[in-house]
């Protein structure tokens, strides 16, 4: 049986686990405002569900090059997409060095943006297939007013990526095949 002091010590232990768990797993989102999944029509269209597994046309190489091999013939895919972001920020009393910080809230910072991707497939035999995938999978800007209280870290920042992808795909048997790209 355990002794009221131990039983406070195990207690007070708590909160100090917690905050170690919260404290390791929030760094996985950090990029996450910067992912462009916008890579097929049709998969966007079904929220991407299910997108690992299905092989409907070339946009395959994105997220499963091994599925070229279920194309029975060559295959072009391309589109464009038109985000149109919003992002507004609101101070919540900055300060520094214990001073807070003159300046307006920014604005409307989203600045609209075009992705397009292009893929294309070729049937080398019915076994082996090829494809390349121009996309861009990270990107969006940002642009504050010049007088905002953030001033001081960023008043434009813009990310743009261009990604190629070299893509062989090979059916080993009739229940698997094996794909392998470069990301360029």
């Amino acid at each position: 049986m355990h002794t009221l002091k131990q039983l406070r010590v195990k207690l007070s232990l708590i909160p100090i686990l917690v905050a170690l768990t919260v404290n390791s797993t929030a760094s996985v989102a950090f990029a996450g405002g910067f992912a462009l999944n916008e890579q097929s029509v049709k998969g966007l269209g079904n929220a991407f569900a299910g997108s690992a597994a299905t092989a409907d046309d070339a946009s395959t190489i994105f997220f499963n090059p091994a599925g070229l091999t279920r194309l029975r013939d060559n295959s072009f895919f391309g589109a464009s997409y038109v985000i149109f972001p919003t992002i507004i920020f609101q101070n919540q009393g900055s300060v520094a060095t214990g001073v807070p910080l003159s300046g307006g809230n920014g604005g409307e910072a989203g600045v609209d943006i075009i992705v397009p991707n292009l893929y294309a497939a070729w049937s080398v035999s019915d076994r082996l297939k090829l494809g390349i995938g121009i996309n861009v999978p990270f990107g969006l800007s940002s642009k504050y007013d010049s007088n905002w209280v953030g001033r001081y870290q960023a008043v434009e920042s813009k990310l743009t990526t261009i990604n190629i992808n070299p893509t062989v795909a090979a059916k080993l048997s009739d229940n698997l095949s094996v794909g392998a790209d470069l990301n360029i």
